[in-house]
């Protein structure tokens, strides 16, 4: 098969159109909680700092109004850059095909339906707490401000310095890699890993929960410094509303049936895409190591000198050894007498070539 010209497997097919999938499914329910997630405005204001998880932070009406209309906007933008292939326009640090980014949501949702079981097995407890134990229009609120605001304050903004400070030290920072800078894969392991472990620690918590943070927030990095910040947006707001999807249908026993398949489908094709990223890993390291090694200079065997000797008799000294004029005249090599060319005679000759010295 092909799409655009170009092959596709079509395992990469099924793995795009499900996550096409999960995203419609997760601003589905968005939008249909939006109505119910502002008249709860009240109620979300009088959680103060717990609906925010920032101590001595409250919301204000003003407040809670531009979260969610910056978030929608965020969103439809985040939608059309899947539709491009120029990841620049979505603040995108390299030009990377969106097939290759629906491999990584996949892999980050199998990570994180490894985690929510890990958790949930050492914290019984974790799926009854704050903000489970609120209103689904609460839920819908929760988790998208704490999309909004990880995506902003722990990734867009410690990223985007990162990115340049390593351009700054690496002598690349120029009006064009500031618009699209490009990241080899050593700096974005190194990148994802020490911004994760800053954020994890800053967040403190126990030694689960530093985990949890760490593994996500690496992977959410990874996925920012690959395709961009909205890909990374897009990837924790459509896991984040799938907690909602999940209290929204659980009261439907047919739906609450079908959303654990879909994401053990999903998870799936999360190890699958783990094994082709796996598989394709290694040729980006030889390549990024080839772009910082500059080609060896091949050495140049040089090819001695050779010049067109006559073998003959001189009529005034007998030499026997002639030089080839470049008018194709003759001159004797011992005592300098010239001929021209026609004028040699019927002499028996024979032309040999010798190695010329350096003078």
């Amino acid at each position: 098969m092909t799409d655009n010209g170009k092959n596709v497997l079509t395992g990469d097919r099924i793995i795009r159109y499900s996550g096409i999938a999960l995203i419609t499914m997760s601003l589905i329910t968005f939008a249909y909680l939006i109505p119910g997630t502002l008249d709860a405005m009240n109620s979300a204001i009088a959680l103060g700092s717990q609906l925010t998880g920032i101590p001595g932070f409250s919301l204000t009406p003003d407040l809670f109004y531009l979260f969610i209309a910056l978030t929608l906007l965020t969103l439809l933008v985040s939608i059309f850059s899947l539709f491009v292939h120029r990841q620049n326009i979505s603040i995108g640090f390299q030009e990377t095909k969106n097939m290759e980014y629906f491999h990584y949501l996949m892999i980050f949702i199998l990570v994180q339906i490894i985690l929510t079981e890990i958790i949930a097995y050492f914290v019984p407890t974790f799926g009854t707490g704050f903000p489970f134990n609120e209103p689904v229009a609460i839920q819908n609120f929760v988790f998208v401000f704490e999309t909004f605001f990880q995506s902003f304050i722990f990734q867009l903004l410690p990223i985007t310095v990162a990115i340049l400070l390593l351009l700054l030290f690496t002598g690349k920072l120029n009006r064009k890699t500031v618009l699209s800078p490009e990241v080899g894969i050593r700096e974005t392991f190194l990148i994802s890993g020490v911004i994760s472990a800053t954020v994890s620690l800053i967040a403190g918590g126990p030694v689960l929960n530093f985990l949890s943070d760490f593994v996500t927030f690496f992977m959410l990095n990874f996925i920012f410094v690959r395709f961009g910040f909205l890909k990374a947006f897009l990837t924790n707001f459509t896991v984040s509303i799938t907690n909602v999807t999940a209290t929204l249908i659980s009261g439907n026993a047919i739906l609450s049936n079908i959303l654990p398949i879909f994401l053990f489908y999903l998870g799936f094709l999360g190890m699958y895409s783990a094994v082709q990223i796996g598989m394709s890993l290694p040729k980006y390291l030889p390549s990024q190591d080839r772009q910082n090694i500059e080609p060896e200079k091949v050495k140049k065997r040089k090819i001695p000198r050779m010049e067109p000797f006559i073998r003959s008799n001189c009529s005034d000294c007998g030499h026997t050894v002639f030089h080839v004029k470049d008018d194709m005249g003759l001159k004797c090599a011992r005592c300098g007498k010239e001929l021209e060319k026609d004028a040699t005679g019927e002499m028996n000759i024979s032309i040999e070539f010798r190695r010329v010295n350096k003078t």
